[in-house]
């Protein structure tokens, strides 16, 4: 009894070490399994949808087609990963694997980020400011490459930050290798800078993400306030409501807001008479409201929950380099759970920006049910 109990606490070899930590990381591998069913899932029925189901204009899905392939693509590679690094956490041999799997999920979460950015910018133009020039379908595919070139560029430093390093069991004296933070010929400073530089790139597109939410939502309460006051006028002829108490920007803004907006797809109702149709435009602009601001909350909340524990750990991870060889099992399980929350982003914006979306949801029904 006593001796198997004192192999359970001290591996014989480094096989059965990586076992004991491998079982002890089975949670945080089976939530990745979760996270990979599910991102893919989501993912490709948007995809489905958005290019094959939905007719007309392309530029109005542009950005929802362009997010839900990054997002995809970010939870297929960035699961795998992370589920590579589970399985083989003092087995970790090959180095140009291990600079792999932290370089490409790295530029697929920063390009996910920056389309949400570029997202809320085109949205702010649309709604805040109707009557200036939009982004159109050039300056969208322009911005893709913008995109993709900054986020390889940003990871790149991972191909000298990361790879395999050995590490030894300190009651059994058993040597081991882990895919993990590295020092090369170069001091601390290095990875720290590159660590922080990413911090810094997450923290400006967040707080550009709050500000610019922030402004629409007010043009949005504009919008209500102005729907109240045609309630109250029901009873006059629309055009001296808006002539008399509403500002001329303000009586065009919900029609703007109806048609321009590349996540939220909504019936146009028509009527015969002006009023009708303009009351129509008004429901139609109420109804947005309310899932606008939903969305707005949701984006940054599901932001800032995912991104910042990731980021703080790459920091934290830069000025210790031994940080994730000096936890204990229960900690490193945790610590990993925190590490992949980032990807919990890319599964829930095919509800943020696909199932939200009415018209969305009545193609999803008629194509698989």
């Amino acid at each position: 009894m006593n001796t198997t109990e004192a192999s359970a606490r001290h591996p014989a070899n480094v096989d059965e070490w990586n076992e004991e930590i491998f079982k002890r990381l089975l949670p945080d591998s089976v939530i990745l399994m979760i996270y990979l069913v599910v991102g893919v899932l989501g993912n490709s029925v948007v995809l489905c949808i958005y290019i094959f189901r939905f007719k007309g204009n392309k530029q109005d899905r542009f950005f929802i087609t362009a997010l839900a392939f990054v997002d995809l693509m970010t939870t297929v590679t960035g699961t795998a990963s992370s589920f590579s690094v589970n399985m083989l956490p003092v087995k970790f041999e090959s180095g140009i694997a291990c600079k792999v799997i932290h370089f490409v999920p790295m530029t697929l979460s920063t390009a996910s980020a920056s389309l949400l950015l570029v997202i809320a910018v085109n949205r702010y133009l649309k709604i805040c400011k109707p009557f200036r020039k939009q982004i159109t379908l050039y300056w969208k595919k322009f911005t893709l490459i913008i995109i993709s070139g900054s986020s390889v560029l940003l990871s790149l430093p991972c191909f000298l930050f990361y790879g395999p390093k050995e590490i030894v069991e300190e009651k059994t004296n058993i040597t081991g290798t882990r895919c993990t933070n590295i020092r090369g010929p170069w001091s601390h400073i290095e990875p720290l800078v590159f660590k922080s530089v990413m911090f810094v790139v997450a923290v400006a597109i967040l707080f550009s993400l709050v500000i610019l939410y922030i402004l629409i939502g007010k043009q949005v309460f504009k919008h209500r306030n102005f729907n109240k006051k045609l309630s109250v006028h029901q009873g006059l002829n629309f055009s001296q409501v808006t002539n008399s108490s509403v500002p001329p920007s303000l009586s065009t803004a919900i029609t703007h807001t109806t048609a321009s907006f590349e996540s939220i797809s909504l019936p146009t109702e028509t009527a015969d008479h002006g009023t009708n149709r303009h009351c129509a435009q008004r429901d139609v602009g109420q109804r947005l409201e309310v899932r606008l601001t939903l969305i707005f909350m949701l984006i940054s909340l599901v932001f800032i929950i995912c991104y910042a524990p990731k980021i703080t750990l790459m920091v934290y991870e830069s000025r210790n380099e031994s940080f994730w060889i000096e936890l204990d099992l229960a900690e490193m399980g945790g610590y990993r759970f925190l590490y992949t929350l980032i990807y919990i982003n890319n599964i829930v914006n095919p509800v943020i920006y696909g199932f939200f979306d009415r018209r969305f949801r009545q193609e999803v029904t008629s194509t698989f049910c």
